[in-house]
C-alpha cells in the first residue's frame, strides 16, 4: 500500500504479509539542560499469515521473532532510549466473494531523545 492508503489487500501471497503503519510521533515532552526533545513515536504492524493454515498457530509464529528481536535490542542499535510492543489486537477483514483474512495488528512504540526536533 502507498502512502497514505489504509486498505488492507484482498488477498495474500504465499508467505504472509507484513504492513507497517508509519504512525505519529506526537508531541514531544522537552527537556532542559542539554536542551532535547524525548518523542514517543507509535507506529502499526499489520500482520497476515499466509491462507490455507490455522490463523491464530501462523500469527504466533510471526508474532514471536519480532516480540524476541525487540526484547534482545530495545535501543535497536542504540538509536532509542527504549521499544516497546504492545498485546496485538486480532481483526479479520471481509471481502465480498473473497475468503475472510485474519491479520494482528501489533501496535510499536519507540521512544527516543533527540537535540534537534526536526530531526
Amino acid at each position: 500500500p502507498g502512502k497514505g492508503d489504509t486498505s488492507k489487500p484482498t488477498s495474500l501471497p504465499p508467505g504472509g504479509l507484513v504492513i507497517m503503519r508509519e504512525g505519529d510521533a506526537g508531541d514531544p515532552e522537552m527537556l532542559l539542560s542539554p536542551q532535547r526533545w524525548t518523542y514517543d513515536h507509535r507506529f502499526v504492524l499489520e500482520i497476515a499469515p499466509y491462507p490455507g493454515v490455522d490463523p491464530i498457530q501462523a500469527l504466533t509464529t510471526m508474532l514471536g521473532p519480532l516480540g524476541a528481536s525487540i526484547a534482545a535490542d530495545p535501543h535497536l542499535g542504540g538509536l532509542a532510549d527504549w521499544t516497546s510492543v504492545e498485546m496485538p489486537a486480532l481483526d479479520d477483514t471481509d471481502t465480498p466473494g473473497a475468503p475472510t483474512l485474519n491479520w494482528a495488528e501489533l501496535g510499536v512504540v519507540v521512544t527516543y531523545t533527540t537535540t534537534n526536533p526536526l530531526g
